[in-house]
C-alpha cells in the first residue's frame, strides 16, 4: 500500500470530552487481585529508544518518518513485574515499558502496576468507592513523583470507582479527576507511570480497560496537573478485544507531538498545544490497510 499524508485540521472537542472521562478511570485495568497480591504485567518490553534532543513541532514533523517504521511492532507477552523491584531511572523505564508496552519514548521516573486495597481505603476519606461496581474490589494504584508545579514530590492515588487524587507532602488533595460509571465485568486498572513526554514538564501515563467478558478496550491516557485538576491531554484505544480477536495499537512520543496508531492500523499525528493543555490532531499520516 502507498503511504500518503493528508494534512487536515480537525475538531477534537468531542474526543477530549471522552478523554476527560478516561482521566477519571473509564478505561483503567489491573488483574483481579487480593490486597497484597502483585499485579502481573501481561506484555513484553517494546523498543524504547529516545529520539534526539530536537524540540518543537518542526522537530516532531522531522521525526515522523523514522517513527513510522518503529511504530509498527506489536507488543508481546511479558513476565510479571512490579515497580518496587526495580530502582533508579533505568529500572523505572524498563518497568514502564513492560507495564505500558503501547507507549514508546516515555522516560519514566516512577511506575506502579501493583494494586492494593489500601489505596481504595485511603481514598475513601475523600471519595467513597462504588460498591455496586465489581472494580471496587480490585484495589487501586499509588505512585510518588513530582507531578505538580510546587517543589517536591506528590502522591498520585488512582482507583477505578474513585477517580484520581493528587496529594501534596502534607497529605492534602491538590488536584483530582472524577470517576466514571462502570462499563462491565472487565473494568479494571492496568498501570500508572510518571515521566518525561518531551513537553517540558511531568506527564502521568495511565492504562485501563473497560467493557465486558466478550468485548473490551484498553485505553492509554496522558495527563498533566493543571490548575487543581488532573487534565487529560491525550487518550486513545491501544488494544481492543472481541471474542478471540485482539488488535493492538500504540503511542509514539515525539518532541512536542505524538504519533498514534489505532488498533485499526490508522496512524495520526498529534501536536501539543500548550495554551490548550492538550494534543491536537494535525494529520492523517497513514490509513489502515484495506
Amino acid at each position: 500500500m502507498k503511504r500518503f499524508i493528508v494534512v487536515r485540521r480537525v475538531v477534537v472537542g468531542g474526543v477530549l470530552t471522552a478523554c476527560a472521562v478516561i482521566a477519571a478511570g473509564a478505561a483503567w485495568r489491573t488483574r483481579r487481585v487480593g490486597p497484597a497480591e502483585p499485579v502481573a504485567a501481561r506484555r513484553a518490553e517494546p523498543p524504547a529508544e529516545r529520539p534526539g534532543a530536537a524540540s518543537g513541532a518542526a522537530s516532531a514533523a522531522d521525526a515522523v518518518g523514522a517513527a513510522l517504521g518503529a511504530a509498527g511492532a506489536t507488543p508481546m507477552a511479558a513476565t510479571p513485574e512490579t515497580a518496587a523491584a526495580e530502582a533508579g531511572p533505568e529500572g523505572a523505564a524498563a518497568a514502564a515499558a513492560r507495564a505500558l508496552p503501547w507507549l514508546r519514548h516515555f522516560a519514566a521516573t516512577a511506575v506502579s502496576a501493583e494494586a492494593s486495597a489500601q489505596v481504595v481505603e485511603r481514598m475513601a476519606r475523600w471519595r467513597a468507592p462504588d460498591l455496586d461496581c465489581s472494580a471496587a474490589a480490585y484495589g487501586g494504584l499509588a505512585i510518588a513523583a513530582d507531578v505538580a508545579p510546587a517543589p517536591g514530590s506528590e502522591e498520585v492515588l488512582a482507583s477505578y470507582t474513585q477517580g484520581v487524587l493528587v496529594l501534596d507532602a502534607a497529605g492534602r488533595v491538590i488536584a483530582s479527576a472524577p470517576a466514571p460509571g462502570c462499563q462491565g465485568s472487565a473494568d479494571d486498572l492496568d498501570a500508572i507511570a510518571v515521566g518525561d513526554a518531551q513537553l517540558g514538564g511531568p506527564v502521568i501515563a495511565l492504562a485501563a480497560t473497560g467493557g465486558g467478558h466478550r468485548e473490551s478496550s484498553t485505553w492509554l491516557g496522558l495527563y498533566r496537573v493543571v490548575n487543581g485538576a488532573v487534565v487529560a491531554i491525550f487518550a486513545g484505544v491501544v488494544e481492543d478485544r472481541a471474542g478471540d480477536r485482539t488488535r493492538t495499537g500504540e503511542v509514539t512520543l515525539l518532541p512536542g507531538a505524538l504519533l498514534y496508531r489505532a488498533p485499526s492500523g490508522e496512524r495520526t499525528l498529534w501536536v501539543y498545544r500548550p495554551e490548550q493543555h492538550r494534543y491536537v490532531q494535525e494529520a492523517l499520516v497513514l490509513p489502515p490497510a484495506a
